[in-house]
């Protein structure tokens, strides 16, 4: 009688399916752009509300940046409250409009306290990474 033969070896653990990784959702420019000119306009919000002309003038490509000074230091309080009537982003997602409107309280320091509604709006740029301000009317 012939032996029987040999056992196979152990079979390795099969190894467990890897986990699908699901891609991120694909990038969306303009709504990137859009979250961008909002946080601009919170920005150049909180420099007025805080008078502070230097952190206007990180978010804003002044015209006349010595007449803003002039007005801000006229200022012995500013509040600001801005609201954003509609966002446009141009084609090129490097360009872009808001319509706000803008309500001012403020006291001077010869002035009682006054308020002022308006509706403006902003055009913003994007240079290298950051969104400006680049006009207002």
């Amino acid at each position: 009688m012939t032996p029987p033969p040999p056992a196979p070896p152990p079979s390795k653990p099969s190894k467990p399916p890897e986990p699908k990784v699901e891609a991120p959702p694909p990038r969306d420019p303009r709504a990137e752009a859009r979250t961008a000119v909002e946080s601009v306009l919170r920005r150049y919000e909180a420099a007025w509300e805080a008078l502070d002309f230097n952190a206007l003038a990180r978010v804003w490509d002044m015209s006349d940046p010595r007449g803003v000074r002039s007005n801000m230091e006229d200022f012995r309080e500013y509040a600001m409250d801005v609201t954003v009537q509609n966002i446009d982003i141009a084609s090129d997602t490097r360009h872009a409009t808001a319509v706000c409107r803008i309500t001012h309280r403020f006291r001077g320091a010869v002035s009682g306290l006054q308020t002022q509604v308006r509706t403006s709006t902003f055009s913003f740029e994007k240079r290298g990474e950051n969104w400006i301000i680049t006009g207002l009317r």
